[in-house]
């Protein structure tokens, strides 16, 4: 039977234990890493890419290979969509308190096709970011799937054209961020994209 001194020094020791086992859980949380939601993901549907400690970075560069952006500057990129199967690294060059750090991993996204019957909706793309008011621009989506159909709004402007692509203009007088939308549906469901494009008022109105 344990003396009430020898029962301290057992929950001490406990304790110690404790504080090690956390303080070494803490040194694994605080490792500088490429995490995504998703390893694996069918064609054309998006992955989100984070840094496990994204403290003390002040740059990042990404390269996403067979990815849709391929290329990416800044800390928190957008989600990243893949239009054929494959097995693809990621890499992202970092400035981290001022030191350059390289963080590479191979074969990180398994990629693989849709089960058959189901359409995917790879992106959608503007031609420019900025535009003039009253001055046209090519918008456009990638999608993969049978029997699509295409449908585009916007919260200002009019379109020109049906299908994939189609022309888009303002009005001269508008000034602002136009927001473009294209809906792709088939008998297996729908899905929708947005593109931003920024409308600057043309000189004179």
């Amino acid at each position: 039977m344990k003396t009430g001194l020898e029962i301290q020094i057992y929950a001490l020791s406990l304790f110690s234990v404790m504080l090690i086992k956390c303080s070494s859980s803490d040194n694994e949380a605080q490792k500088l890493d490429i995490t995504s939601d998703v390893k694996r993901v069918y064609i054309a549907h998006g992955v989100n890419f984070t840094l496990s400690n994204p403290s003390g970075v002040t740059e990042a560069a990404w390269f996403f290979e067979g990815g849709e952006p391929e290329y990416y500057d800044g800390v928190l990129p957008p989600t990243v969509y893949y239009g054929s199967e494959g097995v693809y690294s990621v890499t992202t060059n970092l400035v981290v308190d001022g030191v350059k750090q390289i963080i590479h991993k191979e074969g990180f996204i398994l990629v693989q096709e849709e089960p058959d019957g189901r359409f995917v909706f790879v992106s959608i793309h503007a031609e420019k970011e900025k535009m003039k008011g009253g001055e046209s621009i090519e918008v456009w989506v990638n999608a993969v799937g049978d029997n699509l159909e295409y449908v585009w709004t916007s919260n200002t402007g009019s379109f020109e054209g049906e299908g994939p692509r189609v022309e888009f203009k303002t009005g001269t007088c508008f000034e602002g961020t136009a927001e473009i939308n294209a809906l792709v549906s088939n008998e297996y469901g729908s899905m929708d994209r947005t593109v931003k494009v920024i409308v600057e008022r043309t000189e004179g109105y």
